[in-house]
């Protein structure tokens, strides 16, 4: 196991690269939609699922690339009025992961980190899975929107990874 020295070493550039991100306004733009089975290459992708009230959803985050993926931070963001979102579960073949999130009222902050210093399996391009509960009997659609997006490769660099929204299609 690493020691608490370690597990500071991976976190601090993570953390470092996001303020960094946020004073210098990287990841601000429009983000283009697509569908779960249009995955560009270095690009993080929320997908798009549908459902009514009631539902439990899982919308996958998926990232295609050939980039040693080492961390990926981000905010996911959505409508309280219309969904509400749970705890991400992480793939099958990313379990070796390690995952930590905080609470706002209107988004999660999410880290993605390995204490092993593995990087993330991207074979099937699926990093993980949000639960979305659909709490509107509403018509028509609400994006799911990632800000301050940091992906780490080797070292700690900052990859350049592009994103694109997802979005919860209500019925």
């Amino acid at each position: 196991m690493f020691s608490q020295k370690h597990y500071g070493t991976l976190i601090t550039p993570l953390v470092l690269g996001w303020v960094l991100w946020g004073v210098i306004g990287c990841g601000k733009g429009e983000s283009k939609k697509y569908e779960v089975m249009d995955i560009p290459p270095d690009v993080l992708v929320l997908g798009t699922e549908s459902g009514a009230t009631g539902d439990t959803l899982m919308v996958p985050l998926m990232l295609k690339t050939e980039e040693k993926v080492m961390g990926i931070q981000f905010d996911l963001v959505w409508d309280t009025s219309m969904v509400a979102v749970g705890e991400p579960q992480l793939s099958l073949d990313n379990e070796h992961m390690s995952i930590r999130t905080r609470d706002k009222v209107d988004r999660k902050t999410v880290i993605i980190f390995s204490l092993q210093g593995k990087a993330m399996d991207l074979l099937s391009s699926e990093v993980l899975k949000f639960p979305v509960i659909v709490h509107t009997d509403m018509s028509g659609e609400t994006p799911l929107r990632l800000t301050q997006v940091i992906v780490a490769g080797q070292g700690a660099e900052q990859l350049e990874i592009g994103t694109a929204a997802g979005k919860v299609s209500l019925n």
